[in-house]
């Protein structure tokens, strides 16, 4: 089986498969059953994220003759409507791609085209993923992209072998990841190699946290957050880690990472 497939509609970004199986889950402590699944190996980049800006931003039908930005938008309401809080955060302001630009877009440290998009709110991730399966499908398929489910997210990091870190046991060095203010901004998403999981995924660990799919176990409404970020205390980035926020919250310390799991 291929070790990755390709999204084209994502200037070929990979995603890379990942064999399910079990393991020990650390919010329940129970054996819990993973299914094969594709995870992006990197989170998504301001210059992936700004291709959808973009779109929103024409009505030139450049990605795909059959998904103008007005039938986007409608399908967007539209699922919206059934999570809380989603349809009022997209009226803030008069223009949804208003709403769903990142403020961070221009901030020096945080806005070059290689780096994790920041300043993203969960809603907005979201509003990524329906994109890009809306891309893919020719307009007819919602939910061929996703968030990670919190323990998908912790499987990939972890392994079945329950690893300390993403790369292993090792200690926690800078050359393993941006954390703790040791550069004071995000990294490009292809620094750190030795970061990465035996199965190639990179970035699980500092530089950016990132939004999960679920809601949070114990403060409804909110959705968890994983791995640390570029400002972490080096104990955030433990696999078993994790945090929570408000879906609506923006900070340059979240971005986010894109799951395809084909029914």
């Amino acid at each position: 089986m291929n070790p990755y497939r390709v999204n084209l509609n994502e200037e070929e970004a990979k995603y890379m498969l990942i064999v399910g199986g079990n393991f020990v889950y650390s919010i329940t402590g129970e054996n819990e059953l993973i299914e094969d699944f594709h995870m992006a190996k990197y989170p998504v980049t301001n210059k992936l994220y700004r291709r959808f800006i973009n779109f929103l931003d024409s009505e030139v039908k450049f990605f795909s003759p059959l998904l103008t930005p007005g039938d986007y938008t409608k399908k967007l309401f539209k699922m919206a409507a059934g999570i809380e809080g989603f349809a009022e955060y997209l009226q803030r302001k008069t223009l949804v791609v208003d709403v769903l630009r990142s403020p961070c877009d221009n901030m020096v440290g945080f806005c070059e085209d290689d780096k994790p998009v920041v300043g993203v709110s969960w809603y907005a991730a979201r509003a990524y993923c329906l994109w890009l399966s809306l891309l893919e499908s020719d307009d007819e398929v919602t939910d061929l992209y996703r968030l990670p489910i919190e323990k998908e997210w912790e499987y990939v990091a972890a392994g079945k072998e329950g690893r300390k870190y993403p790369w292993g046991d090792e200690d926690l060095t800078p050359e393993y990841a941006n954390y703790e203010i040791n550069i004071g901004k995000t990294t490009p998403v292809k620094s750190y190699p030795q970061g990465a999981t035996p199965t190639g995924v990179f970035g699980l660990a500092g530089n950016v946290s990132e939004w999960m799919e679920n809601p949070d176990h114990q403060l409804s409404g909110n959705r968890p957050v994983r791995g640390g970020s570029w400002s972490g205390y080096p104990e955030s980035l433990v696999c078993v880690w994790r945090d929570c926020d408000s879906p609506d919250l923006e900070t340059r310390h979240t971005g986010f990472r894109v799951v395809y799991q084909k029914a």
